[in-house]
């Protein structure tokens, strides 16, 4: 999850198949981090056009809850 919060900071705007083709790791694990990250309030989700874009709204980091 920490890899993909990452790769939303900076305040780009990035669509599921950005984000998979820039984050390490298998697709769908990079997915799964992405919709626990949406639903969890660490990124945000909007249409644009015919696609999805992803925003960070504040960084997840793996070691923060420890």
């Amino acid at each position: 999850m920490e890899k993909v919060s990452r790769a939303l900071e900076g305040g780009a705007e990035l669509s599921t198949n950005s984000i998979t083709s820039i984050v390490s790791g298998k697709g769908e694990h990079v997915g799964l981090a992405l919709e626990l990250l949406v639903s969890e309030g660490y990124v945000s989700r909007k249409r644009d056009g015919q696609r999805q874009v992803h925003r960070s709204v504040r960084p997840f980091r793996e070691d923060a809850d420890v």
